[in-house]
């Protein structure tokens, strides 16, 4: 007989942009749904991984790191010579 299980959690995934001079750390809410299946209880594997998540703030920062790059933020200038 072959077990099915459907496991679901609340995560906050966090990233930075490479390009980030301040490293700030964007923390993103996610919901995750985990299909099990298996022969046994400690056979259980993952067939199916959903994550739902907000976007937002991934855009929110990238659209704030473009736009100071646009103005040149961020940007040093070169020391007189």
């Amino acid at each position: 007989m072959r077990l099915k299980r459907t496991v679901m959690f609340e995560a906050t995934s966090s990233s930075v942009f490479k390009n980030d001079p301040d490293e700030f750390v964007v923390k993103v809410r996610e919901f995750n749904i985990l299909d099990l299946e298996g022969r046994e209880q400690d056979d259980l594997q993952v067939v199916e991984m959903r994550v739902f998540m907000d976007g937002k703030p991934v855009q929110a920062r990238a659209q704030q790191l473009n736009v100071g790059l646009a103005f040149g933020e961020g940007a040093r200038e070169a020391e007189p010579s």
